[in-house]
């Protein structure tokens, strides 16, 4: 069975999600990204942790009591992922929860992966268990039907010579179209106050925002970044 964990201790440090089955799918991964460094694997545990605080507040166990013929939400655990358990009649549906056991399967052989599976117990799994879900599914995820984006996105997180700010963007780009999918306004102002937008140093504004001096080759990454601002 799926290792129960300890319901009193929030997850707000990477040793809490470090795991040699998360790290064999950096091994895998990082590789065919081109950053396969120690500071892209911590850069990426850190961004677990920022997702996890968003998703969840860093709490491993919560998720939403059935209730008898009420439809709710059933995300679940750490990085509140869905598990398409919506009713105390138990129906399973295929979920997020599904695509993610499979997709990380494609690198992974682990017994309790099957078991939550059949389960849906996402909230029973290790913080770590829990964010091999998280990085198997995004890693093979094609995200917003457009191939190859996903990987553009991790290589603006990872990029050693990319500004905090471009990093940053790119990580909460990931959260909306890879992770959450389905963002609304409340989504949006959680996003604001937990995982803020980072100013971009390089760029001299006036007080209405408008941009008062770059360098030629920064006009392209302006108007990019102006175009994507959430």
């Amino acid at each position: 069975m799926p290792q129960i964990i300890d319901p009193v201790v929030p997850v707000t440090n990477v040793s809490q999600i470090q795991s040699p089955e998360v790290d064999a799918l950096f091994d895998k991964y990082l590789k065919r990204l081109g950053h396969d460094t120690p500071e892209a694997r911590e850069q990426l545990y850190k961004m677990a942790l920022n997702y996890g605080k968003i998703e969840s507040d860093g709490r491993s166990w919560i998720y939403n009591e059935p209730q008898e013929g009420v439809e709710q939400s059933t995300a679940t655990g750490l990085y509140q992922i869905l598990t398409g358990k919506g009713k105390i009649t138990g129906e399973q549906k295929t979920s997020s929860l599904h695509g993610a056991v499979n997709r990380a399967k494609r690198t992974l052989d682990s017994p309790w992966l099957d078991e939550v599976y059949e389960s849906g117990d996402v909230q029973d799994l290790t913080p770590a268990q829990q964010t091999v879900l998280l990085f198997g599914d995004l890693f093979e995820k094609t995200l917003l039907d457009k191939k190859g984006y996903g990987d553009s996105l991790f290589k603006k997180i990872l990029n050693p010579n990319n500004t905090d700010s471009e990093r940053r963007s790119a990580e909460r780009q990931l959260y909306l179209d890879g992770h959450h999918t389905n963002p609304d306004v409340k989504t949006m102002e959680n996003l604001n106050n937990k995982l803020p937008n980072i100013p971009d140093k390089r760029l001299n504004f006036d007080a209405f925002g408008t941009v008062l001096k770059q360098p030629d080759s920064e006009l392209s990454y302006v108007n990019t970044r102006r175009a994507s601002l959430l």
